[in-house]
């Protein structure tokens, strides 16, 4: 399967609370599950703003929903763990950010 591509935006909530809005580029053999990559935009809770670039992996939830895992490689250097539900339907993302060590 070609690669698809997607924008969305939606939450963050965990260690790291605000809002992302983000374009995400899929890879899969299968149609369910595969790898992504990800170019995002940041807003902390706190108003700061972040880009970050990321990499990981989608497993099929339902028709109109993929589990994500991943890294992100954030503009201030850090890099976070992602965990989270793109809601293909609704263009939407609920998930947690971790600040990797």
């Amino acid at each position: 399967m070609p690669d698809s591509e997607i924008n969305f935006e939606g939450s963050i909530n965990g260690e790291l609370n605000g809002s992302v809005y983000a374009t995400m580029n899929f890879r899969t053999a299968d149609g369910k599950d595969g790898n992504y990559t990800l170019t995002s935009l940041v807003i902390l809770s706190n108003g700061d703003i972040v880009g970050a670039s990321g990499r990981g992996t989608t497993s099929h939830a339902s028709s109109q929903q993929w589990n994500v895992a991943g890294v992100s490689d954030v503009s201030d250097t850090s890099s976070m763990a992602v965990k989270g539900l793109i809601d293909l339907e609704n263009h939407s993302f609920t998930g947690e950010l971790f600040e990797r060590n």
